[in-house]
């Protein structure tokens, strides 16, 4: 790490003009560079997993990704992504970085902004000047590299919220013979300037969401639509705390579809409480529907031997109504709120079993947005 810094200065300054000219950020490729190393000595086990990085030695292999939202490295292994972070402008900057146990640390400038196992949830704000500045996110061994990954997330000085780094905003020299992640695999290379994202297509008739943002204490195991298992690659994990989680899943949700959540919890962990709600996010601006309690649109199946038909039939067990928690996870909705953008205006909802499905059936005419 301490060769990568000595070099950095050389290129952080951006040229004068830059706003008229761009023809400078084509020097550098979208992404940031992973370096993997093998295990330390010194790193016995889950309680001896922080070591120096600089004492991490020589890389194992190297290879490019697009994303710091959960970005992966083998879990046996540390690990540094490193490059740049474009800075737009001038001002106080604010950083969350979190992993399984923490086990990660972030540095920006050179300066680590968040420590090793710090919490997970705790916030530094930094002030950084505009232009390109060093960024590294390191991960260590026994963080389960390979499966959660590192989330990072920041805050510019125009933005209310919290927010995973766009991949626009990442930068790396390029170098010969790196392959791209293996975690990721449609990532592709890309030596242009950033272009502004454009604008969805009008909502096509019928639509009620584009993705969804599901929170659970415990866990979701399978998500369906129209009775087809969704593919891993649809689901990506957002959060995970101390086993409860938070997940987006990219799926476009019709008038006439359903979808059902197989979700459990343990009753002895944390007194019993439990969580399961779900927003459908129609665009940046709506709202396409919620769980809700008691409604005709959101029923459960508490027993293994009817869930088949449950899960592959849209009125099979219909009549059964979710239910209201009557001891929420009393974290759920703040998660619920941060990673779907929105006032959660529904209900934790949940059956009367520790595992149960849990179905939403699309009305037939959507009238808008609930």
């Amino acid at each position: 790490m301490k060769r990568l810094l000595l070099m950095l200065p050389l290129f952080l300054v951006m040229p004068a003009g830059a706003e008229e000219d761009k023809t400078w950020i084509k020097r550098y490729t979208n992404g940031l560079i992973v370096e993997e190393f093998a295990r330390h000595d010194k790193q016995t086990d889950g309680d001896n997993s922080f070591v120096e990085p600089e004492s991490f030695g020589d890389p194992l292999r190297s290879f490019t990704i697009r994303s710091m939202e959960g970005w992966k490295h083998e879990t046996d292994r540390n690990a540094i992504a490193s490059g740049f972070l474009l800075v737009p402008v001038s001002g106080k900057y604010s950083f969350r970085t979190n992993s399984f146990y923490d086990r990660n640390q972030l540095r920006i400038d050179g300066e680590i902004v968040c420590h090793y196992m710090d919490g997970g949830e705790r916030v530094k704000t930094v002030e950084l000047a505009k232009g390109f500045v060093p960024i590294e996110s390191i991960g260590f061994v026994n963080g389960r590299g390979g499966t959660q990954g590192i989330l990072l997330e920041w805050k510019t000085p125009k933005m209310k919220e919290l927010m995973p780094i766009p991949p626009e905003s990442l930068y790396h020299h390029p170098r010969e013979g790196i392959e791209v992640s293996p975690f990721e695999t449609s990532a592709e290379k890309t030596e242009v300037e950033p272009v502004p994202v454009a604008k969805p297509d009008p909502t096509p008739p019928g639509l009620v969401a584009r993705s969804l943002t599901v929170v659970a204490k415990d866990f979701v195991i399978e998500v369906y639509k129209n009775g087809e298992r969704l593919t891993q690659a649809q689901r990506k994990m957002v959060l995970d705390r101390f086993g409860a989680t938070a997940e987006r899943i990219m799926i476009d949700v019709h008038a006439g579809d359903w979808l059902v959540f197989h979700v459990a919890h343990n009753r002895l962990r944390h007194k019993g409480t439990k969580y399961f709600g779900v927003t459908g996010h129609l665009n940046e601006e709506q709202v396409g529907f919620v769980s809700r309690a008691n409604s005709p649109d959101w029923s459960v199946c508490d027993q293994a031997t009817q869930s088949h038909e449950f899960i592959h039939f849209r009125n099979a067990g219909t009549e059964a109504r979710a239910i209201p928690i009557s001891r929420p996870w009393e974290e759920g909705r703040k998660f619920m709120n941060k990673y779907s953008g929105y006032e959660f205006s529904g209900d934790a909802i949940w059956g009367a079993a520790p595992s149960t499905w849990i179905k939403y059936v699309v009305p037939d005419k959507v009238a808008g947005k609930k």
